[in-house]
């Protein structure tokens, strides 16, 4: 690229301490913020190996005021996020989205994107990195539009196939994100190195442990605004993250509160879950299964001593495959075997078994004689587990204009279920609270006729963004 000809910012974030409030670090402002304004720090630590975590980035927040972005056209949002287990570290890379910039001093960047998604929270420690980069050519901005589609975007777990996806996604963006793609003249407005410890109990509250609520990074890099000076010095209860609008705001001598502007800032949600439920895709639960099917050999004549030996083997062969799942904790993993029993022997019941011969407590070991209970109990939790995901969909003519006023309506392909909502000026349309499953989308307007999106998998907790081009 010509020298001079574009003007680039690499804003990295690595988070270092967690706390109500620190003093500026290097000019640069940290804050954590809980959900729950009742919540103290020492109850937000998250307990190594007792919980799966998710981060999301929930907002990106630029000012252009300093002139730092003055001659920048395009910026290209990237996250990282890595994984120390202590014998490895795992990472993940990803472009999270290309932005064109305002004519304002300000620009809200629509990130809502997954870095890490129901993480057993075994790593010893998580470092969480984010970048903005000066495209270095208008002409590259395709290359990060394809690398910044959902199904590029690699949200980070323990799993085989997350890593290995990972590994792949993160050789790519590492090249794109150089000179001649981006500027090799950069100027940090953020320069924060470090990342969170997750400790094996809440004894004491340490700052620099891993905790649940948002975390808030703010430059201080720039020319100061007054509003930073206020932030400073405000109270735990004087800022907050307004979720309905992904804007930071802060409360004002009159109890309103006003958006806080005039610095750059991002704003990542850390939240916790006891269960991720059962992955109706991974070997174990297949070997679950089968050993469910063999009961039914009992209507076709096997005697009773055979059918359950047949299905206990595959029980166990499933039970081996999920304690090398290093996606779950051992707690669940304990219940989810405990589970599949049960469902052996109800079915050992419904299939003509009597009652001693389909009791499976006095023959496998180390069974508890009240496994039915223990298996409702985990039902019962994984099914009021707030597990859920959504779609995010981005209208747009053959122009790439925005389509706003058109119906989306999305279909869940398993039980029929239809939802709809309209998208917005800017041609988005926001449709959450989906459960995992399989979602068909028809985009409807009156000028444009009716566009679809045959199927769709929709995650645990994962936000699918979606580009759908409405007419010819």
């Amino acid at each position: 690229m010509k020298a001079g000809r574009h003007f680039a910012i690499i804003l990295a974030v690595l988070i270092t301490h967690l706390a109500y409030s620190q003093q500026p670090v290097s000019g640069d402002i940290w804050r954590w913020l809980p959900f729950d304004g009742g919540t103290i720090g020492k109850d937000s630590q998250i307990v190594r190996n007792s919980q799966y975590v998710s981060i999301k980035v929930q907002a990106a927040h630029v000012s252009y005021k300093s002139g730092f972005l003055e001659n920048i056209k395009q910026i290209v949002v990237s996250s990282n996020v890595s994984f120390d287990l202590g014998t490895q570290k795992v990472q993940a890379l990803s472009i999270n989205r290309t932005w064109q910039k305002s004519k304002k001093s300000d620009d809200n960047i629509p990130v809502n994107d997954l870095l890490a998604v129901l993480s057993p929270a075994s790593p010893n420690a998580i470092a969480i990195k984010m970048s903005f980069a000066g495209i270095g050519e208008d002409k590259f901005k395709s290359v990060f539009d394809l690398l910044s589609n959902n199904d590029v975007k690699t949200a980070l777990n323990l799993s085989p196939a997350s890593i290995a996806q990972a590994g792949l996604v993160t050789s790519i963006a590492q090249k794109f994100l150089a000179t001649p793609y981006t500027s090799n003249s950069p100027k940090d407005v953020l320069s924060l190195s470090q990342g969170f410890v997750i400790y094996s109990n809440k004894d004491a509250d340490r700052v620099d442990s891993l905790r649940q609520g948002y975390i808030v990074v703010i430059s201080g890099s720039e020319k100061k605004s007054g509003d930073l000076d206020k932030l400073t010095n405000a109270p735990a209860d004087g800022l907050r993250f307004n979720s309905s609008t992904h804007l930071l705001e802060m409360k004002q001598p009159d109890g309103t509160w006003q958006s806080f502007t005039g610095n750059s800032y991002v704003v990542l949600s850390v939240t916790v879950d006891a269960v991720r439920g059962t992955d109706e895709t991974s070997p174990w639960f297949k070997k679950f299964a089968d050993a469910d099917k063999a009961t039914e050999n009992l209507l076709t004549g096997d005697t009773a001593d055979k059918v359950k030996k047949d299905a206990l083997a595959l029980w166990q062969e499933g039970s081996t495959l999920l304690t090398a799942d290093a996606n779950y904790i051992e707690t669940e993993r304990k219940n989810i075997r405990l589970k599949a029993l049960a469902d052996i022997q109800d079915d050992l019941k419904k299939n003509g078994a009597a009652p001693t011969e389909a009791n499976l407590s006095t023959v496998v070991p180390n069974v508890p004689s009240n496994l039915a209970d223990i298996a409702k109990q985990y039902d019962t939790e994984v099914k009021n587990a707030n597990l859920d995901g959504g779609v995010v969909v981005h209208l747009h003519d053959s122009k790439g204009n925005a389509v706003p006023g058109a119906q989306l309506r999305i279909t869940n392909t398993a039980t029929g279920q239809v939802l709809t909502t309209t998208t917005d000026q800017a041609g988005d349309g926001h449709i959450q609270s989906l459960k995992p499953s399989t979602y068909s989308i028809e985009a409807i307007h009156s000028g444009f006729g009716v566009s679809s999106v045959p199927t769709i998998k929709v995650q645990p907790r994962e936000i699918n963004e979606l580009n759908v081009k409405v007419g010819p």
